[in-house]
Parts: C-alpha cells; sequence; structure tokens
C-alpha cells in the first residue's frame, strides 16, 4: 500500500511538471496549499477511474522520493478524524517550522553558540520552567538571568524567522499575517510529532 502510495505522489508531481499546472496558480485565487490539495483530488479521482478501467502500466520509470524515510515520518500521522486538509496543513507548519529551526540552529553554530542553542532550545516551545533556566544557566557558566535574556533573544530571532520563512514563501507579502494566523491555528491541539 505504501509503495502505491508512493506512485501516485510521483506520479502526481510528474504531471504537474509536464503539464505545467503550476503556471495556473493564482495568489489572488487563493493560497498555494489550497490550489496543490485540489489538483492532487482531482489527480487521486481521475486516477481511482483508470485503474478501475486498465491495469497499471510499466512506460513510466518511478524516481524515489524519499521513500522509507518518508513513509516513516509520516507513520505517526494522528487518525482522531481530521481532515486530510487539516492533516496536510499540520504537515505544512511542521515542515516550515522545520526549516527556520534549522536556519536557526546554523546561524548559532556560527556564531559559536551551538552549545547554548542546544539548550534553550526547549525554550523556544514554550517550557519556561524556572528550574530548567537554572540548570541552563549552571550548565552555560553564566547567571540564570543572563540564560533568561539568552532564551528572550533566541524566541525573538525564531519568530522573526518564521515570518521571513511565510513572506518567502507568498506572493503577496501583504498576506503574510493571515498565513501566520494559519500556521498557529494548524499547530494547535492535538498530540503531534
Amino acid at each position: 500500500m505504501a509503495q502505491d502510495a508512493e506512485d501516485l505522489i510521483q506520479s502526481f508531481f510528474a504531471q504537474l511538471i509536464e503539464r505545467r499546472s503550476l503556471a495556473a496558480a493564482d495568489p489572488e485565487r487563493g493560497r498555494f496549499r489550497s490550489f496543490l490539495l485540489v489538483c492532487l483530488s482531482h489527480f487521486l479521482a481521475n486516477a481511482e477511474d483508470a485503474r478501475r478501467a486498465v491495469k497499471r502500466g510499466g512506460r513510466v520509470r518511478i524516481v524515489p522520493l524519499g521513500g522509507a524515510e518518508m513513509e516513516a515520518r509520516f507513520d505517526g500521522t494522528p487518525q482522531d478524524g481530521l481532515s486530510p486538509e487539516k492533516v496536510f496543513d499540520r504537515h505544512w507548519a511542521l515542515a516550515l517550522l522545520e526549516v527556520v529551526l534549522g536556519r536557526l540552529r546554523s546561524e548559532q553554530e556560527a556564531s559559536g553558540h551551538a552549545a547554548g542553542f542546544e539548550l534553550l532550545k526547549p525554550f523556544l516551545e514554550g517550557n519556561r520552567a524556572d528550574t530548567r533556566y537554572a540548570e541552563v544557566a549552571a550548565r552555560l557558566a553564566i547567571s540564570e538571568s543572563g540564560a533568561r535574556m539568552m532564551a528572550l533573544r533566541l524566541r525573538r530571532r525564531y519568530r522573526a524567522l518564521i515570518q521571513e520563512e511565510i513572506v518567502r514563501t507568498l506572493a503577496d507579502p501583504t498576506l503574510a499575517d493571515d498565513e501566520l494566523d494559519s500556521l498557529l491555528a494548524a499547530l494547535r491541539g492535538g498530540p503531534w510529532v
């Protein structure tokens, strides 16, 4: 079943490229994610019709897109009644945060603050227990207020990078606030990986 899903996704992207469908994406008509979901829905409906009509042929060479790694990544997808669109939005939000966290990590490493970043990373998620600040301060050999200040600066930079990444994904930067709201809505509720 995973192999069939992988084949469908590869065929979907191949069709998008071959038909130059991405040129039809219009920011005036909605978000790119929504455009992709509609295209995927139509593609899957057509694929199901084709599957019923004839057996799968071997004319197309399948190129792997991550295989086991991608399957393992999405094995944790919650099955709590969320629509595929909500799950898609959640994974988009998590992927965006993963990119931003990688950028922040690289910045911190480049400035010689890799150890501090690793210790303060949990505070980016809102875990602000006072005992943790004391622990971080002791491990970095700084004052507790210094650890708090480092965490504050790290959170501010994280927020700025999130906003930059969101703007980078938009054709119209004035939609950034709406997109940030969508990101926050996608991250609310339920246990997620």
